[in-house]
């Protein structure tokens, strides 16, 4: 949204701050007073149809001709590679790893499981959460190392946010 709001006159919500909270993630942002496009589309005529159309097309094109920047280039150059699918648990920190002495005894919190590129696991593992900070030191231990695949999800986040 910043991105948009800083480069085009598309009207976005202005971002307040971000946060997490307990594991989840908040967004504050500007309420935009209007009404959902489609709440009495059929009772509007051809010509206000036309005119809300028109006006769409022209921000859709703006939002077309913006160019990436340098390292979103690269972010770009990279996403076009081809990564197989891989059944990932998205979310390997400390935190949801079981231990019993020297043995694992569980794997939870698989709401975020899924069949996600084949960096994600490893990517996904770096997200630094101050209970499970010492955590990114092991991770090369028991995942592929991805360094290049680090660095554009890096970028990725920087520009888009978690996901």
């Amino acid at each position: 949204m910043r991105f948009i709001s800083q480069r085009t006159s598309i009207s976005v919500p202005k971002v307040f701050c971000a946060f997490t909270c307990s594991g989840w993630t908040y967004i504050v942002m500007e309420r935009i007073k209007g009404d959902i496009i489609g709440n009495s589309w059929v009772k509007r005529s051809e010509d206000s149809k036309t005119k809300l159309l028109s006006q769409l097309a022209e921000m859709i094109c703006k939002m077309r001709g913006l160019r990436p920047s340098e390292d979103t280039r690269e972010l770009i150059k990279q996403q076009s590679t081809f990564w197989p699918l891989r059944l990932t648990h998205g979310d390997l920190s400390s935190l949801n790893i079981l231990v019993r002495g020297d043995y694992i005894v569980g794997i939870i919190d698989w709401e975020t499981a899924g069949w996600y590129p084949s960096y994600w696991e490893y990517t996904s593992a770096h997200q630094v959460n101050p209970q499970n900070s010492f955590w990114v030191h092991e991770i090369d231990r028991f995942l592929q190392p991805m360094p290049e695949e680090l660095a554009m999800e890096r970028i990725r986040q920087q520009y888009f946010g978690d996901v």
